[in-house]
């Protein structure tokens, strides 16, 4: 996990280089301001998905990329948490990428924003994104349902200190006892993931 963590941020980063990418323009072509409301909902979501950049997911996929960035679960992806989506965990980078405004305006044809090599890496991340959540969410089903594994015992194994709390160090700690050493960009990346 932690090494499609690191990819993923990889993508990111190279998203917020191109210098026609932005995310006024993202959310729009998701559909976040359309029919009245503020946010993208699931359906958008795969249209655009689908439809737009013209990937091959499912709709199980893109409930699955909905349900990790709906945080407040209101079944609409408001701008803060599609942002979350898209910025880059490292602060040059977010700070280059949130310095953009919209360059479409009214364009309403979708299929126009963004140029040739900005939208494949756009495409690129999103098929990341979606295995990344789709992989996650099968190794959470394997251990819960297969490996019989209580979230408490996972927890306290961690939690060494019984503190009621795991820190970056306590998870660091423990891969090390299962011989895994992660870099630790990837680590951290991991860590707020959880957290």
């Amino acid at each position: 996990m932690t090494e499609i963590e690191g990819k993923l941020e990889k993508k990111r980063r190279e998203l917020s280089l191109r210098s026609d990418f932005n995310m006024c323009d993202v959310f729009k072509m998701f559909g976040g301001l359309t029919r009245g409301k503020i946010g993208i909902d699931c359906d958008d979501l795969y249209g655009t998905i689908v439809d737009n950049l013209e990937l091959q997911v499912t709709k199980d996929e893109v409930f699955i990329m909905f349900y990790k960035l709906d945080k407040d679960g209101d079944g609409l992806i408001n701008f803060e948490e599609f942002q979350n989506c898209f910025m880059p965990r490292a602060h040059e980078y977010a700070i280059l990428l949130q310095s953009r405004g919209g360059f479409y305006g009214a364009e309403s044809d979708f299929t126009k924003y963004f140029e040739g090599p900005t939208r494949n890496l756009l495409k690129l991340y999103i098929k990341g994104f979606v295995d990344c959540e789709v992989s996650i969410e099968l190794v959470r089903q394997r251990i819960c349902n297969k490996i019989k594994i209580s979230n408490f015992a996972a927890f306290a194994a961690m939690d060494v200190l019984s503190r009621g709390v795991v820190d970056i160090n306590d998870i660091r700690s423990f891969l090390k006892k299962l011989n895994l050493y992660p870099i630790e960009k990837d680590l951290s990346l991991l860590f707020e993931r959880m957290d």
